[in-house]
């Protein structure tokens, strides 16, 4: 009973310095978590779509807005993403960086390539596709006097794809169907531009 007391009594009269101790410990643990936490990534600007745009879609000054990006991700200026078109639909928010955008105007294509325009009749077919598919162009004559069904291009990329509903009513587009913008070489766009306006143009998607 007696070592009991001593003990209570210790602890009586030597409460502060123990309470002020552990309040020591206490501090020095908050500062070494908050020396080890990861600090917050820089941001920085870039340029994001203000609304949904559709495949194929011209950008204009009012699809665009501005947000806040700790990824390292880098965008086109705005005044430079006017006009152009994106290859594949863009939802609202998702950044417009220069992938995002289709080649053949200020945008590059790769070394070698060209960009042609190819008009599906079928726009259910057109329907099928997105940006990045790898299809083989199948041209089938108007008689089958004239020929067999041929591969006029194999395995080329689609960069984009405009439906008639994206043109204005009673416009060329609108009357021959989709129209899909494929990456081809010098070659392959000259066996494109063969194909005569009574062949059928078909696609596979490889």
């Amino acid at each position: 009973m007696a070592s009991v007391q001593r003990t209570s009594s210790f602890l009586w009269r030597h409460s502060t310095a123990l309470r002020a101790g552990a309040a020591a410990v206490l501090l020095l643990v908050a500062l070494g978590s908050w020396a080890g936490a990861e600090h917050p990534a820089d941001l920085r600007p870039v340029v994001v779509a203000a609304r949904d745009i559709p495949s194929g879609g011209v950008i204009a000054e009012d699809d665009l807005a501005t947000a806040q990006d700790s990824l390292g991700l880098s965008t086109p200026a705005a005044s430079e993403l006017v006009g152009e078109s994106v290859r594949g639909p863009v939802a609202a928010g998702e950044p417009l960086t220069a992938s995002r955008l289709t080649p053949g105007r200020s945008v590059p294509t790769g070394a070698g390539t060209v960009v042609f325009p190819l008009a599906l009749a079928d726009t259910r077919i057109a329907d099928l596709l997105v940006a990045g598919d790898r299809v083989d162009v199948i041209v089938t004559p108007d008689s089958l006097h004239e020929g067999k069904p041929r591969t006029a291009a194999g395995g080329v990329e689609v960069l984009t794809v405009t439906a008639p509903a994206d043109s204005g009513p009673g416009s060329a587009l609108a009357r021959s169907g989709s129209m899909v913008l494929l990456q081809v070489t010098a070659e392959q766009a000259r066996g494109l531009a063969a194909i005569r306006g009574s062949d059928h143009v078909s696609v596979a998607i490889t």
